[in-house]
């Protein structure tokens, strides 16, 4: 090439450098990393968390924490339309504890609403164990009362229930519900505290661990009689009556035997 060729050469390179536009900066550059930011998009989301120090000018990463668990986004530079700074993000719980169904506990202090109308019965029941064997022997229930306002009252009156249960065979038109269980219970103002009236209704013809045709549920009927104000009616319709056993199921299937070697076996009365 001739010196006027190469010299021009080099002028129109530099004409060209001169001139050319500088590449667009990323929207989130101004933001130095850990910044929390809300990112408006092209297609109209919003997006929010901190910018995580492996963003790019191509790329766009969002963090954002969780008990302790660190959730991360990415988004192409082409589809954010706006970043601005904004307050942290607080995401909501990952999971929940499993919570028992009974009432809970209330505070020693806590008032019950004592000589009060009564104008609702709730319930709360599950299997329970109270003498030396391992067998569950019957049905723990919370008994409350409530007044008008939800308040629980200490109240006298009688009380009876009922425990329905699916019997029958393995033909459906033979299966039915059917009353295995009855009680009866007087209670007065002392039988109740901060978690209402405890009773224990024992299980006098039913062997739930001994069932294994039928699903572990039954349905509690009761029925508090209130002397001067009325008779108040309350249903559980799934009630446990022992607690599901998958090495039972198991040892039952494989020998036929659903109690294991050396356990007693629960005896009727």
């Amino acid at each position: 090439m001739s010196q006027p060729a190469a010299r021009f050469a080099r002028l129109a390179l530099l004409c060209c450098l001169a001139t050319a536009t500088p590449a667009a900066a990323a929207p989130w550059s101004s933001f130095a990393p850990d910044t929390d930011v809300a990112v408006r998009t092209h297609d109209g989301r919003t997006l929010r968390g901190r910018i995580d120090p492996r963003s790019s000018d191509d790329t766009l990463w969002l963090a954002a924490e969780a008990a302790g668990i660190t959730i991360t986004s990415t988004t192409p530079a082409a589809d954010v339309l706006e970043v601005v700074a904004a307050t942290p993000v607080t995401l909501p719980p990952l999971w929940t504890e499993i919570i028992d169904d009974r009432p809970a506990p209330s505070p020693a202090e806590a008032p019950i609403a004592a000589n009060d109308r009564v104008q609702s019965l709730e319930l709360f029941a599950m299997p329970a164990n109270w003498d030396a064997d391992p067998q569950i022997d019957g049905l723990r229930v919370w008994v409350l009362p409530r007044n008008a306002h939800g308040e629980l009252v200490a109240i006298g009156g009688s009380l009876r229930g009922e425990l329905l249960v699916e019997t029958g065979d393995a033909r459906p038109a033979n299966r039915r519900f059917a009353v295995e269980e009855r009680w009866q219970r007087e209670l007065s103002t002392t039988a109740f505290g901060p978690e209402g009236a405890v009773l224990e209704l024992p299980f006098r013809h039913l062997r739930p661990e001994a069932r294994t045709e039928f699903p572990p549920l039954g349905v509690l009927q009761m029925r508090l009689i209130v002397p001067g104000q009325g008779a108040y009616d309350a249903v559980l319709s799934d009630v446990l009556l022992t607690l599901p056993s998958w090495n039972r199921d198991r040892s039952e299937l494989l020998t036929g035997k659903r109690y294991f070697p050396g356990e007693p076996r629960p005896q009727r009365p």
